[in-house]
């Protein structure tokens, strides 16, 4: 038996990410994040790929308690 999981590609990066391996600046990062209409309280459910989550997280509460 083989582990499918080690086999499946990565899902493709939303549009918001900057395929450069980093992020653009957290600020922007979590506007675009909201102009896609997602939800600013599903940002601590995702994972993402070279970034400073702990930042994001900040920053994300920071804007939802203004």
């Amino acid at each position: 038996m083989t582990n499918s999981a080690s086999t499946e590609a990565d899902p493709p990066l939303p549009k918001w990410v900057i395929n450069k391996g980093d992020y653009m600046s957290i600020k922007d990062f979590v506007s675009n994040y909201q102009e896609d209409g997602l939800k600013l309280e599903q940002l601590p459910k995702l994972m993402f790929k070279n970034c400073c989550f702990k930042a994001i997280l900040e920053v994300t509460y920071e804007i939802l308690n203004k």
